[in-house]
């Protein structure tokens, strides 16, 4: 059964300007900002770690420095009362922040805090509440009325929390309009106060022997630093893992650093070179990468303008010397030649046009139809990325899209017996293919689904796959969450629907997920419209990467690759089974990124670890 009260991406929370905790023994665990006293990635718009749960028009968080009832900074919340004509006093603007609950099983959370009020016409509410199969206990108390203004005033709220608890969620809150001010909240429970609360079980001594004997260290993420006769010889271990699979795929804890990169050019050259792989994929979208691939394979064009069509996170110049690279392997290699395709689906636009413009030319009666059922969501893409609106219009979106798929798909085989070569043939399959991605863009945007996405990206690949030689071999680059296995019964990333589940079902044992995870160092990340240089929050103890940091640290290593089959049948592999926190951020700027319980040892085949990372460089 999926569980879907977990926490998601949507409350993972990273660090960027955490100084305070550096060297003060905090960032082994995982710091409580329950006295507003650290800004987010963002600035002062938002404290660290606290993620929005809602907010209307008008509506903003302050990270107030002041107004505050001790410390240096409180939160306000703040809803003029003119912006909320007609809503009513129980509009809500709330915050939320997440809390690993293993320092409270078995026991009572007490949560204390201060709250003042200004032109007050609703509540200043706080509640305290334990999540696992649902919302399992709750707690709620409040500043409420018409409260002109006055005295901070205490609220104390209290629950249970057993092990079937995978999170405990505070959330600060203001109801209708005015000012409220939240300040000094403080948790109880074991006994204690507590400022920090620890992530999950550290590896004894029996679990990082298992993992020891399991890691092999690598030289470097550059084969550019090994002579060339010895560019190889440390990624054997890679090769013992991968064996006979036909599908690899390397992910990467975060889209913004730049040692992953820098890896997965080696690893690939590794495996094209060594291996016999011929197809490199990206997730990135499909039909728009076709340039790149024709760039690699000896076409024209300036690679910079080429990369624009991929989403931001990739125009790197670590994704550029990746092409470069490929293009060069394929001038000297005409026989081996590799491929650089792509996988996803999100943006429709691009397919759409193609779909009109084959039609215009195969059966010109029918492209004003097409075209008129293409038109909404086309022209919603225009305005926004990943366009929403009311159930019906999202509805029609997606019949629209299916009876143009079902009409091209239809006419396949006529158009490929009117084929007058392989040009031809290969056009029938790809207006095929392009209106099926509309199609799952379309539905993507109907379900409101994230699980849609990964298995469309699956299926993209399995087409691709298709289309050439039995046996071809192929690498695939995706975020960790995207090529997991899901092979858990619910402590799976996107709560069990990634792309690399339905490849382990698609493909078998001739399928290979290697997660890339990192103990400390930073990232670029976006905020916005901007690409910021941000730190990472170092690994908290129970976490693999921090494990994995004191394997290192055994080894005298920074660098390794790990063979994490079996753990499932050697009790001493039992701590990888465990769900515990791991390191998730995607294109996003995050503060702490630990959010999500994982069993990391059904997720990956192995795991390459680098200890220490830096950002991305990104084109400005």
């Amino acid at each position: 059964m999926r569980k879907t009260t977990r926490p998601t991406t949507a409350l993972v929370i990273s660090l960027v300007g955490l100084s305070a905790l550096s060297g003060s023994g905090l960032a082994a665990q995982i710091p409580l900002n329950l006295a507003f006293e650290r800004p987010g990635v963002e600035g002062f718009s938002r404290p660290w770690g606290w993620n929005l749960v809602s907010a209307a028009e008008g509506a903003t968080f302050v990270v107030d420095s002041l107004v505050r009832r001790s410390g240096e900074r409180s939160l306000r919340i703040v809803r003029p009362a003119e912006r909320a004509v007609g809503e009513g006093p129980a509009a809500g603007h709330a915050l939320r922040y997440w809390i690993a609950p293993r320092f409270a099983w078995g026991d009572r959370v007490r949560l204390t805090g201060w709250v003042l009020a200004e032109h007050l016409d609703g509540q200043g509410r706080l509640v305290l509440e334990a999540w696992g199969d649902g919302v399992l206990v709750s707690d709620t108390a409040s500043l409420a009325g018409r409260v002109a203004g006055g005295e901070w005033q205490r609220l104390d709220l209290s629950i249970p929390v057993d092990s079937s608890a995978h999170s405990v969620i505070v959330t600060a809150a203001l109801l209708g309009v005015g000012t409220v001010w939240f300040d000094d909240l403080s948790v109880e429970a074991a006994g204690r106060t507590w400022d920090a609360v620890p992530a999950a079980t550290p590896p004894d001594d029996a679990t990082l022997d298992w993992l020891a004997e399991r890691s092999s260290p690598f030289s470097s993420v550059d084969a550019a630093d090994l002579p060339g006769a010895d560019e190889f010889d440390d990624l054997a271990a890679l090769g013992r893992i991968v064996g006979d699979a036909r599908v690899v795929a390397l992910g990467e804890a975060t889209h913004g650093t730049s040692e992953f990169f820098r890896v997965k050019h080696r690893l690939l050259a590794y495996l094209v070179e060594q291996a016999g792989f011929r197809v490199f994929a990206i997730e990135a979208n499909q039909l728009a990468v076709e340039p790149i691939n024709e760039y690699v394979r000896g076409g024209s064009g300036e690679v910079r303008n080429l990369m624009r069509a991929m989403f931001r996170v990739w125009n790197t110049e670590e994704v550029r010397d990746l092409i470069e690279w490929m293009r060069t392997y394929n001038l000297e290699n005409p026989g081996r030649m590799v491929e650089f395709i792509g996988f996803d689906m999100q943006d429709p636009r691009a397919p759409i046009d193609s779909v009109s413009t084959f039609i215009g030319r195969a059966e010109p009666t029918l492209r004003s139809w097409v075209d008129s059922l293409y038109a909404p969501y086309r022209e919603a893409w225009r305005k926004a990325s990943y366009p929403q609106g009311p159930t019906a219009v999202r509805q029609s979106w997606h019949a629209n899209a299916l009876e143009v798929y079902e009409q091209v798909r239809g006419n396949r085989d006529l158009w490929l017996a009117k084929a007058a070569g392989r040009a031809d043939s290969v056009a029938v399959e790809w207006v095929v293919q392009n209106a099926n991605v509309a199609r799952q863009a379309a539905l993507s945007a109907l379900t409101m689904d994230f699980a849609k996405r990964d298995s469309a990206m699956a299926e993209n690949i399995r087409w691709a796959l298709d289309r050439r030689p039995e046996g071809t071999r192929i690498v695939l680059w995706a975020h960790d969450g995207h090529i997991s296995r899901a092979a858990h019964e619910w402590a799976n990333y996107w709560s069990g629907g990634s792309m690399g589940g339905e490849l382990s079902r698609l493909f078998g044992d001739e399928y290979r997920a290697f997660g890339l995870l990192t103990h400390a160092g930073s990232y670029s990340g976006t905020i916005g419209s901007d690409i910021i240089d941000a730190r990472l929050f170092t690994a908290p103890v129970g976490s693999l990467e921090e494990g994995l940091h004191r394997v290192g640290q055994r080894l005298g290593s920074p660098l390794l690759i790990v063979d994490i089959r079996g753990a499932a049948g050697d009790p001493a592999g039992s701590w990888l089974l465990e769900p515990r926190l791991i390191r998730m951020i995607g294109y996003a700027a995050e503060d702490f990124a630990f959010a999500s319980p994982i069993s990391v040892g059904y997720q990956f085949d192995g795991v390459v670890f680098v200890d220490t990372t830096s950002p991305s460089r990104v084109f400005r």
